[in-house]
């Protein structure tokens, strides 16, 4: 039960859930959606429900996990870092351009893509579905819920 108790991803996890459900509960009590577009209660209440369904998903996989255990070797410290924070500043530097020419989608989609895959060292793959992922929840957001249009490309009109 101690290990459990030890792991920073369920000490972590299980912070974030009651953060969580508190944001969730104080947007309750403001209008969420009224006629004219959101009110001041809808980003409280849709950054309350992701924070909470991703730290119960952290406190669950923890838990799963077996509490505090030996660490992976993807986990080892590297040279403090600094490569991948290099890499980070150069995409985001490059993105800037991109999004200009290709669309905010386009380009924040590339520079996602590039983090996941090359900073974070992940599969190919699975770099490519989350950043579509996360820019597919930005455009539905911004541009379908909120009807506010994110930055087109200066080329294309995308």
């Amino acid at each position: 039960m101690l290990r459990y108790a030890r792991d920073p991803n369920i000490i972590f996890g299980t912070g974030l859930s009651l953060l969580g459900i508190y944001i969730v509960h104080q947007s309750l009590g403001w209008t969420v959606y009224e006629r004219d577009g959101p009110g001041p209660g809808f980003f409280p209440l849709i950054y309350g429900g992701v924070m909470l369904l991703f730290a119960l998903w952290l406190t669950l996989q923890a838990i799963r996990a077996g509490g505090v255990g030996k660490p992976l070797p993807q986990d080892e410290p590297n040279e403090g870092g600094r490569l991948e924070a290099f890499s980070t500043w150069a995409a985001l530097a490059v993105s800037v351009p991109l999004m200009w020419a290709f669309g905010f989608i386009i380009g924040f989609g590339a520079v996602l893509f590039f983090i996941i895959r090359v900073v974070f060292n992940r599969p190919t793959l699975g770099a490519a579905i989350t950043a579509a992922s996360i820019v597919a929840v930005l455009y539905l957001g911004f541009s379908e819920l909120l009807e506010s249009p994110l930055p087109t490309s200066a080329i294309w009109g995308f």
